[in-house]
Formats: structure tokens, sequence, C-alpha cells
């Protein structure tokens, strides 16, 4: 005789989570895949430097358990790729930056809760400033790029979809 079977619950899984003051660092020498889903197929892969040289820090955008959704210049501007936090070094990011496209305003927010503002120039009507969440990835003299960068280029994750066709510089968006 057989007796019946009682079903167990499944496990919930984990929830996912918004993160803000986190970023990822890629540790030296070695290679992160990041995935289009927790263990699913490899959309890009990062090292740990970037293409200026810096050290490859990733924005943390969400946790899973034992994964994390990255930001990373590697993918489009509004994509996030997952990876194994354990394969990361993760990191408090003390300031934020905000840039009001409609009031030409960038704005620093410090860890104190403080702001401080300043205009900036914006993308001309043919090549507009993309929007979405981006981070900053390097921090560059802007005299090592040319006199129309100023003193100073802090590069930053996303890439411009409207480049000019005259325009050399490459499609990083960066303050400056």
């Amino acid at each position: 005789s057989s007796s019946p079977r009682t079903e167990q619950p499944k496990p919930e899984p984990p929830r996912l989570e918004l993160v803000r003051r986190l970023a990822a660092r890629v540790p030296e020498g070695s290679i992160v895949a990041l995935r289009a889903r927790p263990g699913r197929d490899v959309v890009a892969r990062v090292g740990g430097r970037t293409e200026f040289g810096s050290p490859q820090t990733l924005a943390v955008a969400y946790r899973r358990g034992e994964w994390i959704a990255v930001r990373s210049p590697a993918l489009g501007n509004a994509e996030v790729g997952w990876a194994r936090a354990s394969q990361l070094r993760l990191l408090q990011r003390p300031s934020s930056l905000e840039v009001d496209l409609s009031k030409k305003e960038l704005i620093v927010h410090d860890p104190g809760g403080r702001a401080q503002r300043m205009s900036v120039a914006i993308g001309a009507p043919d090549t507009p400033t993309p929007t979405g969440d981006f981070y900053v990835t390097d921090k560059l003299a802007g005299s090592d790029f040319g006199p129309y960068y100023g003193c100073c280029i802090l590069a930053l994750s996303g890439r411009q979809p409207n480049l000019s066709q005259t325009w050399s510089g490459g499609d990083r968006l960066a303050i400056h």
C-alpha cells in the first residue's frame, strides 16, 4: 500500500532589491562575465581596467541573492548585466551626481546630504544628451585629450547614440 504524498512548498526566490549606493570593483587581472539574467547567457565580459586604464568599477543597480545587476559601458545605456557578487569587490558610493538637462545644471550630492550646484553645457539639438542612469568610470586630465575639454574630464558609463558625422572623439559620455 502507498501513502499519499504531501507536496513540499517551493522555496521563495530571492527578492529583487534596488541598490543605490553600491559599486562593484572588478579585481585586477580578472575577467567577469555579465549575463542577461542570473545564470543565463553571457552578454559582455569586463576586465580589471577601463579602456582609459582606471580600475574597472561598475554601478550596482539591483541585488538578488548571490547575484548583482550592474551597469557597464560594455552594455547599452539602459541595460544591466548580472554577475555573481563573489566575483566582485563591493564598495560604498558616498557621493552622487545628478544632471538637470532642462536647467543645464549639475548637482553633486555628498554623504552629508548637502548639494553643490554648477552650470553645465549639454548636447546640441542634433546630438542631444542621452538621459538615463550613468556613473563615473574615469577621472582624466582634459589636456591629454585636447584644449576643448578644459582641465578635467569625468568619463561616464553611457554612450552617445547620436554622434555628429564630423565628431572623432569617441562615443562615451563625459562631463568636462
